[in-house]
């Protein structure tokens, strides 16, 4: 039989170290380099739990901008970011971390997208106000308010991955603080009387 006291006095037994968080935040490093970001296992915070403002949080980069875009954005809202990507251009997307610092939580992240300009692309016409300038302008203008839509739209599917990193490392954390759980390491380091674990 389990000796309740003898669990509760080393209820945190398991979660006493950083070590016990490690897989699976390199779990996570892994999953997100398979969906396209390159995102260090230091650079997953987290704070919890069961206090408001706990959550997670990372920041990274996209591995192949461009493709991811291309994956995650329907054709018909990434118009002029084709033609941009048509003429060598790129949107580089960041996931970063806003000024406050004091939580680890989700909202405490968002994308960051940053484009290069069609005059960056292409050789600028010699007659500024002549149609390919204007053109130009308004493809420039359409290439920035499709990022601002993406930004929002990136920034709902990243909180959502650190939503889900959170949820993993708080099942991680109920298990390992268990009576079960606890008891087992008890029971593997010789912390208790053999007889203790052997009544019924």
């Amino acid at each position: 039989m389990m000796n309740e006291e003898l669990i509760e006095s080393h209820r945190y037994i398991n979660v006493d170290g950083d070590w016990w968080y490690e897989s699976t935040l390199d779990d996570w490093v892994e999953v997100l380099r398979g969906r396209g970001l390159d995102v260090a296992s230091k650079d997953i915070l987290f704070y919890g739990f069961y206090s408001q403002g706990d959550g997670a949080c990372f920041t990274g980069n996209c591995i192949d901008s461009t493709a991811f875009i291309r994956e995650h954005v329907d054709e018909k809202d990434r118009q002029a970011i084709e033609v941009l990507f048509n003429h060598g251009g790129e949107v580089y997307v960041q996931v970063v971390r806003g000024s406050n610092r004091t939580y680890s939580h989700s909202r405490t992240c968002y994308a960051n997208l940053s484009p290069n300009t069609l005059y960056q692309c292409i050789d600028p016409p010699a007659d500024s106000d002549g149609l390919q300038a204007t053109i130009i302008a308004k493809l420039d203008a359409q290439i920035d308010a499709e990022v601002h839509a993406i930004e929002m739209a990136f920034t709902e599917l990243f909180r959502g991955w650190m939503d889900k990193i959170f949820k993993d490392l708080n099942e991680e954390y109920d298990y390992l603080t268990s009576d079960e759980a606890v008891w087992e390491t008890l029971v593997a380091n010789d912390m208790i009387e053999p007889t203790e674990g052997e009544a019924a």
